[in-house]
């Protein structure tokens, strides 16, 4: 049974039980390691700035670095949307006063591209592959990675699945998958047929 609840109800439900399985670009922090338990590394994790073209040219002039590039660290007064609860959403937190940030907390990833076309938020700050996927190539309005990626902070780093804590078969189960999928070279087919770049 498949479920695609807000990121903010992952955890919890895999540590009630109601999932066996919880999929969120999870990293791995001592908060949720005290409440789940995690598979061995699925992929490496940055964090990026998202926005619709035109819109980053407008305040590149503004909040530019001297090398002419936008980066969150630079970053003044803009409408910044994330996804609520998430790593990227506590780092903008604590830099959102000192810059100017307006920061627009979302349920989903899907909500926070939804505010970008509809130019409700500036800039989106999300993990880089995740956004990759939803990026629509046929969409009217287009949007582009902006600035470099984030690892620091939390930012970034190995992804893995969040399992029960007490469920030490399943999660023997999941690794050993992943080891043999990576062993017999089913996981990088299967990468390169959706991806142009190596995150694993």
């Amino acid at each position: 049974t498949y479920a695609s609840p807000p990121f903010s109800e992952i955890i919890p439900g895999v540590e009630e039980k109601r999932f066996q399985l919880g999929f969120g670009s999870y990293l791995r922090t001592p908060e949720r390691e005290a409440r789940v338990a995690f598979s061995d590394s699925i992929w490496r994790s940055s964090s990026r700035l998202l926005a619709r073209p035109e819109i980053a040219a407008r305040l590149t002039p503004q909040v530019a670095s001297p090398g002419g590039e936008i980066s969150l660290e630079t970053l003044r007064a803009a409408r910044v949307t994330v996804i609520g609860n998430s790593q990227q959403h506590r780092y903008l937190q604590s830099v959102a006063a000192a810059q100017g940030l307006t920061v627009q907390s979302m349920a989903t990833m899907g909500d926070c591209l939804d505010a970008l076309y509809k130019e409700d938020a500036d800039f989106a700050f999300l993990p880089v592959l995740n956004a990759y996927v939803l990026l629509d190539p046929n969409a009217e309005k287009k949007l582009a990675f902006v600035g470099p990626g984030m690892v620091d902070n939390g930012l970034g780093g190995t992804v893995h699945i969040a399992l029960p804590r007490e469920d030490r078969a399943l999660r023997k189960t999941v690794d050993e998958a992943l080891a043999e999928m990576r062993r017999d070279g089913s996981y990088p087919r299967i990468w390169r047929q959706h991806f142009p770049f190596d995150f694993y």
